[in-house]
């Protein structure tokens, strides 16, 4: 399988959600699967706003969990 890498960044994988029909909860997403390349990288850092100080953070943004690539969800 070719990884997508450009300008530094390489594809380590996406998130599957599941999203109510309602358009009144915008925030009623809910991450049903992780793929994630198996490459033994499951901690992808970078900067985040933290709303309790007001300013970015950098640290985990997300854990990955080295899952596989699929592209159906059964």
């Amino acid at each position: 399988m070719k990884i997508f890498s450009e300008d530094g960044f390489t594809f380590q994988g996406y998130n599957i959600y599941q999203i109510a029909y309602d358009p009144s909860h915008k925030t009623s997403g809910k991450r049903i699967f992780t793929f994630d390349v198996v490459d033994n990288i499951t901690n992808i850092t970078g900067e985040r706003y933290d709303p309790i100080t007001g300013e970015l953070i950098t640290g985990v943004i997300f854990e990955g969990t080295n899952s596989g690539i699929q592209n159906m969800l059964l």
